[in-house]
């Protein structure tokens, strides 16, 4: 089977010092995961105190929320490195492997420890049911938009989005 010429270039150039700050695909996913739990937990512990009307952590919550969308971003994947492609390989972690648009369990398990430091005591059959909410809630409104801010590159997209919590 024939190279083409940019696979025959890529694999020239993967250990010279442009690609040295370049992630593959696997460091990728690894970095945009690991920053799954505290991320979603800030956000749904933002919507909490919106729902209980009380500003007090809000603006502590957001700037951390910030922090960890741009632990995700500014990274260059050593093949296709496009707006599509990393929404790609985003939407598949974040989607198809980890279900965080269904897995309710998963979320409250990632959640639960942060959300426990805040007070809430997810044991408390009432809690854990305005939490299952909140998570529902998050699903739908702001997880599709998630994929798009950290694909996006983005420092300005993240504060746009900050700014809508």
């Amino acid at each position: 089977m024939m190279k083409t010429i940019k696979q025959f270039i890529a694999e020239h150039f993967v250990s010279t010092e442009i690609f040295e700050m370049a992630k593959t695909l696997d460091q990728y996913k690894t970095i945009i995961e690991s920053q799954i739990p505290m991320l979603i937990a800030h956000i749904i512990l933002v919507m909490k105190s919106r729902k209980e009307n009380s500003d007090e952590y809000i603006i502590h919550w957001k700037k951390e929320i910030g922090g960890f969308l741009r632990n995700c971003i500014n990274f260059k994947l050593k093949t296709k490195d496009t707006y599509d492609s990393r929404y790609k390989h985003i939407y598949d972690v974040y989607i198809n492997q980890l279900e965080l648009d269904s897995n309710d369990d998963f979320i409250i398990g990632k959640i639960w420890n942060k959300c426990f430091e805040e007070g809430y005591d997810f044991d408390d059959k009432q809690t854990y049911n305005e939490f299952i909410n909140l998570v529902h809630e998050f699903q739908d409104k702001y997880l599709d938009e998630i994929i798009g801010v950290i694909a996006s590159n983005s420092f300005a997209k993240i504060q746009q989005f900050i700014n809508k919590l």
